[in-house]
C-alpha cells in the first residue's frame, strides 16, 4: 500500500514540473510571436467637433493589413468621427477622413499614406475551433498600448442577433475599452476582429475570411465613404 502511494505521489509531482515545463516553454515561444503581432497594432482615435467644440472622444485599435498601409478596424471605431488619427508604432500619425464598410459586419478599411508597412498575414478563420487559444492585440483603456489578453474559443460560426447577416467567433476572454478593432491572432495569422465584449468574459470577433473579403472589395472598387456621412 505504501510504495502504491509512493507511486502516485511520483507521478504527480512528475506531471506537474512537465505542466511547468510546458507553461514556461509555451511562454518562450508565444514572446516573439506577441512582438510580431504588436508592430501590426495602430491606435484608432475618434474625435466628434461642433462648431469647433470636442464633444466626443473615443480610442479604438486597428491592424496593418496590406505594406501600402490599408487599415482593418471596428467598423464603430469610425462611424460618426469629424476627425480620425490613426498612429503607428513609431509614433507617426496620420488623420483619415475617408473608409469603406461592410454592409453587415462590424468591420471597415482605412488608408494611409507611405509603402513598406510590417503587415498581418490573414488566415482562414474557417479552421479555427472551440478550444483553440488566440490571442487579442489591442489599446485597452486608451493607455495600454499594445495591451495582450489571452482567451479561448467557445465556438467558431456564432450568429447573435446584433449581427444578424455575420457569422462570429466567441471566445471566453476578458477585453476593455480600447480593444475593439484589434486582432485576434494564433501565432503571428491573424483570425480574427475584436468587436465586443463585456465583463463576463465574452468577446465577439468578427471571422479573419470576412476581412479577406472586405479587403478584397476595397481593392477592387476602391469606393470610400465620408466618415462623417454616418453621424
Amino acid at each position: 500500500m505504501k510504495y502504491k502511494h509512493k507511486i502516485n505521489f511520483t507521478t504527480c509531482t512528475l506531471m506537474l514540473i512537465i505542466l511547468v515545463v510546458l507553461g514556461i516553454f509555451g511562454a518562450v515561444i508565444d514572446k516573439p510571436n506577441i512582438k510580431i503581432t504588436q508592430s501590426y497594432n495602430v491606435l484608432v482615435e475618434g474625435v466628434v467637433e461642433a462648431n469647433g467644440v470636442l464633444t466626443e472622444y473615443w480610442i479604438g485599435s486597428g491592424v496593418l493589413i496590406s505594406k501600402d498601409g490599408n487599415i482593418v478596424t471596428a467598423k464603430h471605431c469610425v462611424n460618426g468621427a469629424t476627425k480620425l488619427k490613426i498612429t503607428l508604432q513609431d509614433g507617426s500619425y496620420y488623420y483619415v477622413t475617408d473608409y469603406f464598410k461592410d454592409r453587415y459586419a462590424d468591420v471597415a478599411i482605412i488608408d494611409i499614406p507611405g509603402k513598406d508597412y510590417k503587415f498581418a498575414n490573414i488566415g482562414d478563420s474557417d479552421i479555427i475551433e472551440a478550444g483553440d487559444r488566440l490571442h487579442n492585440i489591442g489599446n485597452a483603456q486608451g493607455t495600454w498600448e499594445n495591451s495582450v489578453l489571452w482567451g479561448v474559443v467557445y465556438k467558431n460560426h456564432f450568429t447573435r442577433y446584433i449581427y444578424p447577416n455575420t457569422e462570429l467567433i466567441l471566445l471566453d476572454m476578458g477585453v476593455f475599452g480600447g480593444c475593439s478593432g484589434g486582432g485576434l491572432y494564433r501565432g503571428t495569422i491573424l483570425y480574427g476582429i475584436v468587436v465586443m465584449g463585456n465583463s463576463d468574459n465574452v468577446t465577439l470577433a468578427v471571422p479573419s475570411n470576412v476581412v479577406k473579403d472586405l479587403h478584397k472589395r476595397y481593392l477592387i472598387t476602391m469606393d470610400l465613404e465620408s466618415i462623417a456621412k454616418y453621424f
